[in-house]
């Protein structure tokens, strides 16, 4: 696997997908959890940040 530098979420996130495959093994899949760490109230990178779960989510519906 070849390394993936960070420029944003919306940009990395997609570009690990597409790296990982991501639609190819979701073909036949309909729904898809996503569980971000939002057990504390502290700010990333102690919980998850909504930039990355908002991204996870756009690259997904964009493929849909």
């Amino acid at each position: 696997m070849k390394k993936i530098e960070f420029t944003n979420y919306e940009t990395s996130i997609s570009k690990i997908l597409n790296e990982l495959e991501f639609n190819k093994k979701l073909t036949n899949i309909i729904k898809i959890v996503i569980k971000p760490n939002l057990l504390e109230c502290a700010p990333p990178p102690t919980t998850t940040d909504v930039r990355c779960v908002e991204a996870i989510f756009e690259d997904r519906y964009d493929h849909y």
